[in-house]
């Protein structure tokens, strides 16, 4: 964005501008272009409320730090019966890192990056290799 950019409608013409309408709006994941995300990241006052999850073809995630999905797994398990079972969860990216601390099995997917994969259980095939197929066949769940 640039003070050159279009005047359209939902368009903002500067950083500034696209994070006070951003605070209007109620919102768990927002995807935009990783060099603008990087740009945003470099705002210290956003590191403790944002989490950046850099996904592929130059496409970042951002969601609330408080958003997890150790909250999420949290949840669930509250509203099942205490005696579940063993609780496994697989992930491949940084806001994976929660989840590994919820469960019982933390598994890392081979193309996941390597402060995950040390934080996991068991480290699997990368998803392109059926990675999520072989840790559950590794672990007799299929």
């Amino acid at each position: 964005m640039s003070a050159d950019a279009p005047d359209a409608p939902g368009y903002a013409r500067t950083l500034g501008d696209a994070v006070t309408q951003l605070q209007h709006y109620s919102a768990y994941k927002i995807l935009m272009s990783t060099s603008l995300a990087n740009h945003i990241a470099q705002d210290k006052a956003l590191e403790p409320l944002l989490c950046f999850n850099e996904l592929e073809l130059e496409v970042t995630e951002i969601s609330p730090r408080e958003c997890t999905k150790r909250g999420g797994i949290q949840s669930v398990l509250d509203a099942l019966d205490p005696h579940h079972g063993t609780v496994y969860g697989i992930g491949d990216a940084s806001n994976d890192v929660s989840l590994m601390n919820a469960v019982d099995v933390g598994i890392a997917m081979g193309n996941a990056p390597d402060y995950l994969k040390k934080r996991a259980d068991y480290i699997t095939d990368s998803v392109d290799k059926d990675g999520v197929v072989k840790a559950l066949e590794h672990f007799r769940l299929i």
